[in-house]
């Protein structure tokens, strides 16, 4: 069980350094954005030209983004190929074998890490290639809409989506006009200042909501809805803060769920190394346990009822999703495998 430990400690620093790469990554890339050339290049009424014009803006490389981007992302390549390296060791330590870094045992677990990098920088050329398209054909002036180009790099497609969907409902308030309405008192001598007010129709804006964003977003949007003295800062700045906070999000969620994968591949890779050498006999099985508390979802639950006697190392695990070489599962799955059931 101290390799088990050792591994999941590795995993989470590992983690932890990867969901800052990933930010600083993000980071550096958002601020190479230059807003008022990207604006400028949007007040053009040919779409291919405007197309033309922004990927020399933003310096995009081969691949579809900037060149620094995809060095960040063959560094980040580079770290988790250690990373996976140190897991197999581990895992090959349990049953008593040193592994060779260069064994080509580990060549599939090795490509992961490239995997993951090649997969960055694809996903990223799809995200600034879909914000383009939004900002030709998008509602506002080419200033709003080269902010929420930005906003938008880093965000899945739902997310991006969603924080449309707010900037659009604040757009409208804030083109409202405002009226004063005059101080009042009541029969009982109480006093209600003057103050401004928008007779923004609330129920459409918000009824065009549903379906497109949170609960928790709904609220964010009903609450800057009901603020009389909401100017576009105000509104640019909350739609900042929440693309900020979407972007730390989905970051922590896709380390957390590479870093799973990888772990597990990389776990499988140095017991097969150690199963090739002999350190682990032929008929090896290694079994799937779950986390084993009240968050444990039943179809996880159920891999290992399908498999009670575990598989064969080269072997996927039958599960209720169709077979399956490792964990995780599904999106925030916390199974593991081991080469042992649990007693």
């Amino acid at each position: 069980m101290a390799n088990h430990d050792q591994i999941d400690a590795l995993t989470a620093s590992h983690e932890r350094e990867l969901s800052e790469a990933l930010a600083d990554a993000y980071s550096e890339l958002l601020a190479g954005f230059e807003l008022n050339a990207i604006a400028s290049s949007l007040d053009d009424i040919d779409p291919d030209h405007i197309r033309d014009q922004l990927e020399l803006i933003l310096n995009l490389h081969d691949r579809g983004v900037p060149e620094p981007f995809e060095r960040r992302a063959d560094k980040i390549a580079d770290k988790l190929e250690s990373f996976i390296l140190a897991i197999a060791a581990l895992a090959a330590a349990q049953a008593g074998h040193t592994i060779n870094d260069r064994d080509a045992k580990l060549a599939d677990a090795r490509q992961a890490a490239r995997a993951f990098g090649n997969h960055l920088v694809a996903e990223t050329a799809l995200q600034i290639s879909a914000a383009i398209e939004a900002a030709i054909v998008g509602r506002g002036s080419t200033d709003a809409r080269a902010e929420q180009f930005r906003r938008s790099i880093g965000l899945s497609p739902k997310q991006a989506d969603s924080l449309e969907a707010m900037r659009l409902a604040l757009k409208q308030h804030v083109a409202t006009p405002r009226r004063l309405l005059p101080a009042t008192m009541n029969t009982d001598g109480v006093r209600t200042p003057a103050r401004y007010t928008r007779t923004t129709k609330t129920r459409p804006i918000i009824a065009g909501l549903r379906g497109r964003v949170s609960a928790a977003q709904l609220r964010l949007v009903v609450k800057a809805l009901a603020n009389a003295d909401l100017s576009q800062a105000d509104a640019n700045q909350l739609l900042d803060r929440h693309a900020a906070a979407l972007r730390s999000f989905r970051i922590n969620a896709v380390a957390g769920e590479a870093m799973h994968e990888l772990a597990e591949s990389a776990k499988l890779a140095g017991w097969q190394t150690a199963q090739h050498y002999g350190a682990l006999p032929a008929n090896q099985r290694r079994f799937w346990q779950t986390a084993e508390d009240e968050r444990v979802r039943h179809t996880h639950s159920q891999v290992s009822e399908l498999n009670p006697q575990g598989v064969q190392l080269g072997e996927p695990f039958e599960t209720p999703f169709g077979p399956r070489m490792n964990a995780p599962l599904e999106w925030g799955c916390r199974c593991r495998a081991t080469l042992w059931p649990k007693r």
